[in-house]
């Protein structure tokens, strides 16, 4: 009982959350397995159609995948979460908190994943669409911006 409870109310809690609080929980995720597990069970349920939050969903699959399950489990919730990500650029591709979301994964999964080979087109759509964004996604992407390998001092001074 206190399951089903439990999944009610996470299923109601997510219905309520608005995309900006997905951005904050998406920011805190890859902190500890226990952010990443909350972030992964707040858009497990999500089977709507904006593509931001799918993207989102892609990345909730490609985090908790580090911490939950047997190698083979992890390997098909990642690529679970890659094909969420991919088809959210495919249908917004100028959506640069979408590229975003693509660069963080590429940019903090090991090597031997092979998915690492969109860095620099989403770093170079992140710079050329960056000021026509709406304040909340500039501060978004300037945050992580300050902590990604990616770009050049330069770049990031050009985000300021």
């Amino acid at each position: 009982m206190k399951t089903l409870l439990f999944l009610f109310v996470s299923i109601f809690a997510f219905q309520n959350m608005s995309l900006s609080e997905i951005r904050k929980a998406y920011a805190t995720a890859n902190s500890s397995k226990q952010n990443a597990l909350k972030f992964y069970d707040e858009l497990d349920n999500y089977s709507g159609s904006n593509q931001t939050i799918l993207a989102y969903k892609g990345a909730a699959y490609a985090l908790q995948s580090k911490y939950v399950g047997t190698k083979e489990s992890k390997k098909e919730n990642f690529t679970k979460g890659v094909a969420y990500i991919e088809k959210a650029i495919k249908a917004e591709p100028n959506n640069i908190e979408i590229r975003m979301i693509r660069l963080s994964v590429q940019e903090n999964i090991p090597k031997m994943l092979k998915y690492k080979m969109n860095i620099n087109e989403d770093k170079n759509q992140i710079l050329k669409l960056y000021d026509s964004q709406t304040n909340e996604v500039k501060q978004l992407i300037k945050s992580y911006v300050k902590t990604s390998k990616s770009f050049t001092e330069i770049e990031k001074n050009k985000l300021k």
